[in-house]
Order: structure tokens, then C-alpha cells, then sequence
């Protein structure tokens, strides 16, 4: 535990309070997403996600349901209240991608990027300085 008390530290849950997760780590992404998936998955006109190693990440509660949204994407959301919690590729195994709003202290995990720009809403401005994306900003693995 030595090495964790000295790392970062990062909470959150669902909104009825049955998954939590702590997450001791650097996030290794914060990206806003305008792709069609995210926007269909969420509801939300942008998505916003913050990615992190799973070998930092502790679960509490109760596991996630998770839904394969296409053939190798994973999306966890509490089975009580259906909050959407979780991305997850297996063409990244050893990476997890927490929706914002999730977290206990969202001000905490600004975003860096904007992906997938192609798919944005043309009524949606991007009113700040961060690059934009055509495709993902998703680090991808060699394969």
C-alpha cells in the first residue's frame, strides 16, 4: 500500500451510490468525444472521458452490467439506476475510460482534447484552445 499513499487519488460512483470505484493513479487520457456511439450511449450532445490503467483502479459495490456496444467495446452502467459509468476496448486490455460525471471531483480531471470532430453536431461550438481530433485520441496499441 506504500506505493499507493503516494499516488493521486480519484473517486467516484453511480448516481444511487451502488458502484463505487477509486482509481490511484494519473489518468493517461481526458478527452470530450462527439462520435455517434458516445452520443447514443450517454444521451449527451458530447461525451466527456477520462481514461486510467485498470492495474490502479479498485472497484466497491456492486459489479457494472455492461452492454457490448459494437464488437469489441464494452460499456459498463449501474444495474439500479442506469447511470453510465464505463468504456472499455479489448483492443486495450489493460485500459479503462470513466465518463466525467462519474467522478466525485470532475474539476480535478480537465479535458485535453476533443475526438472524433467529424461527428460533432453541427449546432455545438467549441469555444476553447484545446486540438481537435478527426478520428480518436485514444492511444491505441500496436497489434
Amino acid at each position: 500500500m506504500s506505493d499507493l499513499e503516494n499516488s493521486p487519488k480519484y473517486e467516484g460512483g453511480c448516481m444511487c451510490g451502488r458502484t463505487r470505484f477509486t482509481i490511484f493513479d494519473q489518468p493517461n487520457l481526458a478527452t470530450y468525444c462527439h462520435c455517434d456511439d458516445c452520443r447514443t450511449s450517454t444521451g449527451a450532445a458530447v461525451s466527456a472521458f477520462v481514461g486510467f490503467e485498470t492495474a490502479h483502479l479498485v472497484w466497491q459495490g456492486e459489479p457494472l452490467k455492461q452492454y457490448r456496444s459494437s464488437p469489441t467495446v464494452l460499456r459498463g452502467f449501474c444495474s439500479e439506476c442506469g447511470t453510465s459509468m464505463t468504456y472499455e476496448d479489448e483492443k486495450l486490455p489493460q485500459h479503462i475510460y470513466f465518463y466525467i460525471g462519474v467522478f466525485d471531483d470532475p474539476d480535478s480531471l480537465p479535458m485535453t482534447n476533443h475526438s472524433y470532430v467529424e461527428q460533432k453536431l453541427t449546432w455545438l461550438k467549441i469555444n476553447d484552445d484545446l486540438p481537435s481530433n478527426t478520428g480518436t485520441a485514444v492511444p491505441r496499441e500496436e497489434e
